[in-house]
Parts: structure tokens; sequence; C-alpha cells
């Protein structure tokens, strides 16, 4: 499955992206203006390790059904050229989306999206200037500590992370938020809440890679038909490696009394003494591996 998997993601992602800018009229400054943006999304492309992002979202796609990219602008980053702010794109895990309507393709149509993450106190505190406690393990996924709490399991070692929600709430869809609003919290602090929505574009900054679709919120993974083969394979494999072992050191048919079968071991050399006037002990003779075994691996 791992080649398989390989081999898709260096499919996807051998070639550049190629960005299209449309003018927003036949002026020559709007030309200008869409040549420009092009220009910009080739430069994001090939400076900001948007590459390397994109195939870990194409990875999460076929290896989960669905991968996630983030893009929003960074007030805090600095650029090559020294300025304050750019568009950073990341690769988000699909478990660190969370959705309402899971029945629903497309994410623009969701009422809002969480998307969780874990940070050290020291990051926290550093980004946003709050003080959180811990309240996650760094060496466990949000997944795993979430279904570890609902369990009743609980870890002898204290929680050394916050977990840090952003909560994007779309206009229109409750009546607390009329006009949407960004959302953030850090463990049990609650850091921020931005009344509207923050874009003039009107879309969440996420973008889902489905690998195979499924009608629903998160698709399919194409190596779900892939597993069943895999299981087989491998069941073929042991049953041919059991029986060359045994034919390596087979069984040894004896007459009763003739030998002491706790004096036989499986060193190299050994003479085993057996009653005089009985047949020797003999291997057990197997049947030899049907052909059509031997093939069904390579076919």
């Amino acid at each position: 499955i791992r080649p398989l998997v390989r081999k898709q993601v260096s499919n996807l992602t051998q070639q550049a992206p190629k960005y299209f800018a449309v003018p927003a009229s036949t002026e020559d400054e709007d030309i200008q203006a869409a040549n420009i943006a092009e220009a910009i999304l080739d430069a994001h492309y090939r400076e900001d390790h948007y590459k390397q992002e994109l195939q870990l979202c194409v990875w999460w796609g076929s290896i989960c059904g669905s991968g996630f990219l983030k893009t929003y602008w960074d007030s805090k980053v600095k650029d090559s050229a020294g300025n304050t702010g750019k568009f950073v794109t990341e690769n988000i895990s699909p478990f660190y989306i969370y959705v309402p309507n899971l029945l629903t393709k497309n994410i623009e149509h969701e009422p809002y999206v969480i998307h969780a993450a874990t940070m050290s106190v020291e990051e926290v505190k550093q980004r946003f200037g709050v003080t959180c406690q811990p309240n996650v393990n760094a060496s466990l996924s949000i997944l795993e500590d979430q279904f570890l709490s609902l369990v009743g399991v609980t870890r002898d070692r204290p929680h050394n992370e916050c977990l840090v929600c952003e909560y994007w709430i779309k206009p229109g869809k409750f009546s607390l938020f009329p006009n949407g609003g960004f959302l953030r919290t850090a463990g049990d602090q609650f850091i921020s809440f931005d009344e509207g929505w923050p874009y003039d574009h009107g879309q969440y900054p996420f973008s889902k890679f489905d690998d195979v679709e499924s009608g629903r919120f998160y698709g399919e993974a194409f190596i779900n038909d892939v597993v069943p083969i895999q299981r087989e394979y491998n069941r073929t494999r042991s049953q041919i490696i059991e029986a060359k072992n045994l034919m390596a050191k087979p069984k040894l048919v004896a007459q009763r009394g003739s030998i002491n079968p706790h004096q036989i071991t499986s060193g190299p050399g050994q003479v085993i003494l057996y009653t005089p006037g009985m047949q020797p002990p003999a291997p057990l003779q197997l049947p030899s591996i049907p052909t059509y075994v031997e093939t069904e691996v390579e076919r």
C-alpha cells in the first residue's frame, strides 16, 4: 500500500499548479493587476514551501479520503523583503477539522468550522498574550486524548500543552452572530472574538481535497479498495512461509516406544537412538505447495 500512496502523491504533485487571474474588465489597469496576481501566486508556490504543504495535503487525502489546506493572512510574519504581513498556506490534518453537518459535501455550506490544534503554554503566551492551563498531552493526538477522556481513562503524567480552537462562523447562520464571527480559545481561556467575516471573499480559509467522491463531507481513500487485497496477500504469504518451515524441519513418524521424543531437539547433527528391532523414525511426508498458491501472490 505504501508504494501505491507514494506513487499517487507523486503523480498529483509532480507538476506545479497553473494560476489564472481573470481581469475585472478590459482596461489596461485591470489586465496589469491580473498579471501581478498571477506573479504573486507563482512566487508564493516557489518561495513559501507551498509544494511541501500540497504534498502533505494529497498524502492525507490518499490515506484518509480528505486533505485540507488553510490559507490565511498573518500580520505578524515578515516576508523575505522585511515587510510585515503575508498570506500563509499550511496543511491541516483532517482530524483537526470539525464541522456540524457531515452530509454536506461543500465546506462552504457548513454553518461553522472548528480548527483545533495543540500548542505549548509558551507559544500561546507569545502569540496571543494569554496564559492558559495545559489540558492535553503533546504525545497524544487530539482524537486520542478525547477518546481516552470519553472512556474514562486517565493519564498519570500531567498535561503539557493547550488545546487551541478557532471557530469560524458564517454570517446569517446563528441569531447570536447575525454578521458571523471569528472566535479563538486556548484551554479554558477565551482569547478573542471578531464580529463579522474577516475576509471580503466571504469564504472559509480552508480548501478541501477529496481522493474519491463519497457524496458526504469526508471523501473516501482509494486504499479502502486495496486493504482487502493486501490482507489476502499477507495471508497467502504467511501460508507459504508456514509450509516452507514445515518442509525445512519436518515432523517425525516413529513407532510407539521406539524413541524418547523428549530427547529430540532441532540442533543439527543430532544422533537419534531408537529401540532395536523397531523401525527407525522417518520424516513425515508433506504434500508440496500447489503451483496456483505460489502464482496467486504474483498475480
